[in-house]
């Protein structure tokens, strides 16, 4: 998810040690209003991208666009809590995957997992998951995942 078109990729693909990323194709989500000089980086680094909304981003147009387009049927999202809190306000989120170490950190600047904002997330009524699975972690963390109502 880039709107403006402010990710300048070195290359077409991840490069990561994570062998689950690693070489990894990249598609930009973009709106129109990125400028050319942007879009003819991405075509000269063999990156793909599509359009999703003229100045904002239409999440559910994207999701649509990289079914069709690419053959996409599950999205892992690992946005921040903005991009978390806008899937959710579209109502695009059925699962949670979530990992609870037994660590805290009290930091006032803390993102938290869901927050309204950028893409066009607003203020919105709480949103039912239920528990479908837990694991207890050998660090002592545990592994929850919810499923939507």
């Amino acid at each position: 998810m880039d709107p403006k078109g402010k990710l300048w990729w070195s290359d077409r693909a991840i490069s990561d040690p994570d062998e689950g990323y690693d070489g990894a194709h990249i598609i930009e989500v973009l709106t129109e209003s990125v400028p050319n000089a942007f879009l003819m980086h991405l075509r000269n680094k063999g990156v793909s991208y599509l359009f999703a909304g003229k100045t904002e981003l239409n999440l559910p147009l994207a999701v649509q666009k990289l079914k069709k387009l690419f053959g996409i049927q599950t999205l892992l999202l690992e946005g921040g809590g903005i991009a978390n809190g806008s899937f959710l306000q579209e109502e695009l989120i059925y699962e949670i995957s979530l990992v609870v170490v037994p660590a805290a950190e009290c930091n006032e600047d803390a993102i938290p997992l869901f927050k309204t904002g950028k893409y066009g997330a607003k203020t919105t009524f709480a949103k039912s998951f239920h528990l479908k699975e837990a694991k207890r972690l050998n660090d002592n963390g545990l592994w929850l995942i919810y499923s939507k109502n």
